[in-house]
Order: structure tokens, then sequence, then C-alpha cells
């Protein structure tokens, strides 16, 4: 893997460091020519400006103290220079010192020049490359935000097409297929007093058909209440939790502690909706995990929200069965049919000290267009 990961590198890296060398060679080479021109021919003011030809180059070095590294080679070749031509026949020692002072002032002139001028063009570089970036992770973010508002749409839509196909369930459940069941049994009772003569073993066959049939009957009522309890639009959320409460009781044998409030006004259908399945979810969870003795049902409305705590003595969970939980589908849904009317889903838990889940939504959260995306 190195090897091919080499390979593959190998022909985008190599062309770089190969021009970097010649460059430098030729930074080298020019330097050492004008120290040569310096020390045999006397070229006087020119010679600052040939030593300026390796400086300018070193612009298209990637490193940043190249402009000082080669302001400091000239210097030292400068002094070089001055010891080698101290008492030179052609140049009087005066003017060669000035000479060779003007091309070490001008050496670490244009090397500071170069190096401030390199930062400007880095900076400017640097912080056109952070506005591009903010300006992308801006719409990045304006995007992600759309999704968001997209997912979260659908997700009303879902819940909503859920709670309408139980409600179409549930009425067709009650109205119709319990009904020819009730009229199934009424059938039986009716040819049971048509024909008295039947021998004893027929009779009590058909009675227990009869009863059988109202059994069922008793099934499919409590199924299509299960689904969606008209109580819930008669009677209000109180009325509804109270009966689910007492459901609870019956058929898991656990008692319920209930400390409900009336709402000073109805409330929303959708959130009524969300408090009552969240309550059937939580206490199914509670029959299923718990292991309680006891539960406490709590409704409140205080500053402008509604309250609705769930509590069991049951044996709790872990830091590990806690995520497990918050993976669940079940507290998923519940999270999700709060999330959307803008409340908030707590849960809190200790091993062998219950479980506590509290559910906060503020009377006025639920807008318009949150109402809109719930009915569709």
């Amino acid at each position: 893997m190195e090897q091919e990961r080499s390979e593959t590198m190998s022909p985008s890296v190599q062309p770089t460091a190969r021009s970097q060398g010649w460059l430098i060679a030729a930074i080298v080479g020019i330097t050492i020519a004008v120290f040569v021109l310096d020390s045999f021919f006397p070229l006087g003011f020119v010679i600052p400006a040939l030593y300026l030809i390796p400086l300018t180059l070193t612009t298209r070095v990637r490193r940043p103290m190249a402009p000082f590294i080669m302001a400091a080679c000239t210097t030292g070749l400068t002094l070089a220079g001055i010891w080698a031509n101290w008492a030179s026949p052609v140049v009087p020692l005066q003017l060669g010192l000035f000479n060779r002072s003007l091309v070490i002032i001008a050496g670490w002139t244009a090397a500071t020049i170069i190096w401030h001028t390199a930062q400007k063009y880095a900076r400017q570089e640097l912080e056109t490359l952070i506005t591009d970036r903010t300006v992308a992770l801006r719409q990045s973010e304006s995007t992600l935000r759309e999704s968001q508002a997209q997912l979260r749409q659908l997700a009303a839509q879902l819940l909503s097409a859920q709670d309408d196909e139980r409600r179409r369930i549930a009425r067709e459940l009650h109205d119709e297929l319990n009904q020819r069941v009730i009229s199934l049994a009424f059938e039986i009772d009716d040819q049971m007093q048509l024909f008295p003569g039947l021998p004893e073993a027929a009779r009590t066959t058909l009675q227990l058909v009869k009863n059988e049939v109202a059994e069922l009957s008793d099934h499919l009522r409590d199924l299509a209440h299960r689904l969606h309890p008209s109580v819930l639009d008669d009677l209000g959320i109180t009325s509804a939790l109270r009966v689910c409460a007492k459901e609870f009781e019956q058929r898991e044998h656990i008692p319920v502690q209930l400390t409900l409030e009336e709402s000073g006004k109805p409330l929303d259908r959708h959130l009524a909706e969300c408090l009552f399945r969240v309550t059937q979810e939580a206490l199914r969870n509670v029959a299923k995990h718990a292991d309680a003795m006891h539960v406490v049902l709590g409704l409140s409305y205080p500053d402008e929200h509604v309250l609705l705590r769930i509590e069991d003595d049951g044996r709790g969970f872990t830091l590990q069965e806690r995520q497990n939980v918050q993976c669940g589908l079940g507290l998923v849904s519940m999270g999700e049919r709060v999330r959307l009317l803008e409340g908030t889903l707590t849960l809190a838990s200790d091993p062998g000290r219950g479980t506590r889940l509290s559910v906060s939504i503020p009377l006025t959260g639920i807008s318009h267009e949150q109402t809109s995306h719930l009915a569709r």
C-alpha cells in the first residue's frame, strides 16, 4: 500500500521538487558569477543591481526566509570581496567600500521588501480562502437547514398519516366489523329461539359460539379504542389519560397514581394526540421493561406550557442500556412527535431507582405552518 501510494504521488511531487532544485541552483550560480565579476572586474555601481537578480528570483522559492538567506549570503560574499580586494590598483579604497556597503544595504532592503510583499500576498490569499470557505459553509448550512425542514415536514406528514390511518381503522373496526359481529351474535340467539327443539348438544355448541362471538366483539371494541380512543375527541386529554391509566391497571395489575390538572381551554387536537400517544408508549415500555410496582402519571400547565410526567419505581437502566433505549423506535417516535410541536422530551433513570420521563410543550408552540403540515 505504501509503495502504491508513493508511486501514485511521485508524478505530481517530483516535478515541483525538480523545478525548485533547478531554481535554487540558478540562484547559487548567478550569485557566484556576480561575486567573480566583482572580484576581477571593476563594475562599480552595477554590482548592487546584479546582486538584486538572485534576490528577485528568491520570490519563486517556496521558503519564506529565502530572501533573508540570500541577503546573508550576499553580505558574506561582499565582505569576502572586501578582504580579497582590499588594495585594488583600479578602484580607490573608499569607492570600493562604498560600493560594497551599497550592496549590503540594497540586499537587506530588497529582502525585507520581498518578504513583506510575500506576507501581504499570503495574507490576502488566506483571507480570500477564508471568505470562500465561509461562503461555502453558509451555503452548506442553508442547504442543511432546508433539508432538515423538509425532513421535519415529511416526518410530520408521516405521523399525521399514521394517526389518520389509526383513526380510520378504529372507526371501521367499531362501526362496521364490530357491528357485524354483534349482528352475528343476535342472529345466533334468534336461531336458538326459533328452534326450541334443538338437541341439547347443538344448543350448547351454539351457546359457546355465541359467547365466543361476544368475546370477539369486546376484543374488537378494545382494539378500536386503543387505536384511537373516542374519549380523546369527546371529553379531552384529561379523561383520555384517565381511561388509559385505568386500562393499564386492569391489564398489567400495576397501580397508577394520577395527578391530572384540567386545562382552562381545550387543547389543540395534535397536541392532545401527541400527549396521549407518548403516554401510551411510555406505559407500554413500563409494562415491558421496568418491572415496576407503581407508576405516577401527571399532567400540569405551568407557564403557558403543558407538562406530562410519567415515573415508575422499576429497575431503571444503566448508561449502556440508556443508549440502546434512546435508539429504540418507540422513544424516537415519541421524541419526533414532541419535537414537531417545539417541545422537549427528557428521560432520566438510575439503576434500581426507576425511570422518569417528562414532556414539556408550549401551548402556543404549534404554529399555523406546523398545523398545516400535520393536517395533510
